[in-house]
């Protein structure tokens, strides 16, 4: 499985950020946090499949359904 930080190396700090209109201090906090927001998940999905990297969903800050977990 890859980690968010193999991500960012591989595709490339600058270029996530330019894709995800961000500033390269989100994409270090993503880093640190170990997961990225939700609302990156496509174009970082993109950006994985168009250099055939994995890209987990459990990388993602996602909410979880309580009930549906709890059942």
């Amino acid at each position: 499985m890859s980690t968010v930080q193999e991500i960012c190396n591989a595709i490339g700090r600058e270029v996530l950020a330019s894709a995800l209109g961000v500033s390269r201090q989100s994409i270090s906090n993503a880093i640190s946090d170990a997961a990225f927001p939700a609302n990156w998940y496509e174009i970082i999905k993109r950006e994985c499949d168009d250099r055939g990297l994995v890209c987990d969903l459990l990388l993602f800050k996602f909410k979880r359904n309580e009930k549906r977990d709890a059942a």
